[in-house]
This record gives C-alpha cells, sequence and structure tokens, in this order.
C-alpha cells in the first residue's frame, strides 16, 4: 500500500478500501493515515466494511459521509450507529431499518448539520425527512420513492 505522501496533490484520487476491518494493526494505521492526511493531497477514500463498529474509531471520525446498506444487523445495531448523528432516533431508526431491507440505503451527510433536511437522505438525492413528511397523507405507506413503496405493517 503506497504512503499517502507519495501521491500527487495536482491529481485527484480516489483510493477504496474494502473488507480491511480485521486487517492487522500496522494495515490499520495505515489506512488511518489516508482518513487523516488525504485533504493535503487531494485524496478521496471510501471503507467499505461489514460491521461499522469494527472500523477503527479514527477513520469513523474523519468522514464526510457514512452509508448504511441492510441485511447486515438488528434495530440495536441502527440505532447505536444513527444515536450521534440525529436526536430522533426512536422515531428514525425503524424508518431506516425498513429501508435498508428494502435495497434502499441512507446516507448520512457530516458536513450538514442535524437540522438540515438533507442531512440525512435515502439514496444521494431524497431527503428522508421530506420522505417521512410526504408519507402522512397516507398512514399505511412509510414513503413513496420513485423506486419503492413501503407498507406499515
Amino acid at each position: 500500500m503506497p504512503d499517502v505522501e507519495d501521491f500527487d496533490p495536482k491529481i485527484a484520487t480516489v483510493v477504496i478500501f474494502e473488507d480491511l476491518m480485521d486487517a492487522p494493526k500496522n494495515i490499520q494505521e495505515k489506512i488511518t493515515g489516508y482518513f487523516t492526511h488525504r485533504r493535503h493531497r487531494n485524496i478521496s477514500v471510501i471503507y467499505v466494511a461489514q460491521r461499522f463498529y469494527a472500523i477503527p474509531k479514527a477513520i469513523r471520525e474523519n468522514v464526510n459521509y457514512i452509508s448504511l446498506y441492510g441485511g447486515h444487523g438488528s434495530l440495536n445495531d441502527i440505532k447505536r450507529i444513527i444515536r450521534q448523528y440525529t436526536n430522533e432516533l426512536d422515531s428514525l431508526a425503524p424508518i431506516i431499518d425498513e429501508l435498508t431491507l428494502s435495497r434502499e440505503f441512507i446516507v448520512f451527510d457530516l458536513r450538514r448539520p442535524k437540522t438540515d433536511p438533507l442531512s440525512i437522505r435515502v439514496q444521494w438525492d431524497t431527503s428522508l425527512r421530506t420522505i417521512i413528511e410526504s408519507s402522512n397523507n397516507d398512514s399505511r405507506m412509510i414513503t413513496y420513492h420513485p423506486r419503492m413503496i413501503l407498507e406499515r405493517f
């Protein structure tokens, strides 16, 4: 794995780390350097993992986006993850769980304040708050999205 300093800051670079959360500590420390020094080297970094809290804390604290996909945890796991990113934990966690289990993904934009409607999105472009508010017209639906309808049981 090249050192972060080996990258030319004049050239935009994307680096993807996939399924390395169980890598030895020395590898994780090198990966962490990509997250803490990337801005100075014009590097965009993506870290793909199955278990959020297996990702080193220094990496989790230096990201701009977190995306959640379904099928890899319980409702309690979702609550634990989203607790620090929303003040509406108990109301949003079940909705996020249903959306991700229905093959949607949720994006947390950590560059935005929690009160910004676009701080939590379904996919990249749809505010979760807007979807929830629009579904209030039909009590059977949690959400209508161009790609899906979820029924409330």
